[in-house]
């Protein structure tokens, strides 16, 4: 591989990005711009609980554990309920709804698009598309409202959209506070490094990441913020129905490549069709075999993630199940800054490493 040369890990920032044709997004014209998902997440609570009489969120028990800790800052009663998870065979029972509970549905790894229960009888459902925006799902929603964190499938440094399928009343767009700004020009100074980095312009990695952890932490503050006028400004000429194919296509690359592998699964939906993967969603056998392939991928600058750790959950009760999953999963890239030779270089490493453990 062309070196310097890494896999996984924030984006970089990409310089003259044409789109070839203007595209439209589901909040078009019904939006709001936040400066995280999880501030849009907070600003649809906050209000909704103030005019609407909403209690208690139901949320995904295998859920980013962080997003779910953030959510419990609104003051908002939180109950999980078993959805979806990595290697689940469905068939869920439906959460016992009361009158202002709230159901969050979640598009995991653009793979599975509803919940197999009714969620009617809930006073509002709230969907997220984070993990592909841009979905026909996302277009077509029913929900009540939807939200989406921008800078997990887009290169930019923050960013979170929310909007109602419904045209219902959303809340007043918050403004940009201070400390959000210094954020996002934080991590857009470290997608800047990044970028000089892979082109061999700078040798050390640890300015940028030192960027992209202080931005991280920052992002994270209590304050609800508006977008980064940068990200405002930038995110509209961004290719994204060619990035989603690339995206599409990087990932049946990996599938193709890994099918043979028996300690190993590709976690795909039935249907493909109008399915876009956020990522390769990857089942280990064993967790020891996971963690020995993680480690080793790591040293080969290929740098998967855990989508999402349950070891210290936010909500108690989560089902074994969905623990043990979590510790046997990876998720690896498969997104536009990937070409199939970059996807067949990570397979080959994936299946050398799980061949050499020992367990």
């Amino acid at each position: 591989m062309k070196l310097p040369w890494e896999h996984g890990s924030e984006f970089h920032l990409s310089e003259n990005i044409r789109q070839d044709r203007p595209y439209s997004s589901p909040w078009d014209g019904k939006g709001l711009l936040f400066g995280t998902g999880r501030d849009a997440m907070k600003a649809i609570l906050l209000f909704c609980m103030a005019s609407r009489g909403w209690k208690r969120l139901w949320v995904p028990a295998y859920f980013c554990q962080e997003v779910v800790g953030a959510i419990a800052e609104t003051g908002m009663t939180l109950q999980s309920y078993s959805s979806w998870f990595p290697g689940s065979s469905g068939g869920n029972k439906s959460p016992e709804f009361m009158i202002g509970d709230v159901i969050l549905v979640v598009n995991h790894f653009g793979l599975f698009s509803s919940p197999e229960f009714d969620v009617s009888k809930a006073s509002a459902v709230i969907e997220d598309h984070t993990h592909d925006p841009w979905s026909a799902w996302a277009f077509k929603s029913k929900a009540d409202y939807c939200v989406a964190s921008l800078r997990k499938t887009l290169p930019v440094p923050d960013g979170g959209a929310l909007w109602s399928p419904k045209q219902k009343e959303l809340p007043t767009q918050s403004p940009l506070t201070r400390q959000h700004r210094l954020a996002a020009e934080r991590k857009l100074e470290a997608m800047r490094m990044k970028a000089l980095y892979l082109n061999d312009q700078i040798a050390d990695k640890s300015g940028y990441r030192a960027l992209q952890l202080a931005g991280d932490e920052t992002l994270s503050g209590r304050d609800i913020s508006a977008i980064s006028e940068w990200t405002e400004q930038n995110m509209c000429g961004f290719p994204v129905r060619k990035w989603r194919e690339v995206r599409k296509r990087n990932h049946e690359t990996l599938r193709w490549a890994l099918s043979s592998l028996k300690w190993v699964q590709v976690v795909c939906p039935e249907m493909m069709m109008e399915i876009v993967p956020f990522s390769c969603i990857l089942l280990f056998d064993t967790a020891e075999r996971r963690e020995f392939v993680r480690l080793e991928l790591i040293q080969a600058s290929i740098y998967p993630a855990i989508l999402w750790s349950l070891e210290e959950p936010a909500l108690r009760d989560i089902p074994r199940e969905h623990s043990d999953a979590s510790r046997r999963m990876l998720s690896i890239h498969c997104d536009m800054r990937y070409s199939e030779r970059d996807m067949l270089h990570v397979a080959d490493c994936i299946e050398r490493f799980g061949n050499e453990f020992r367990g």
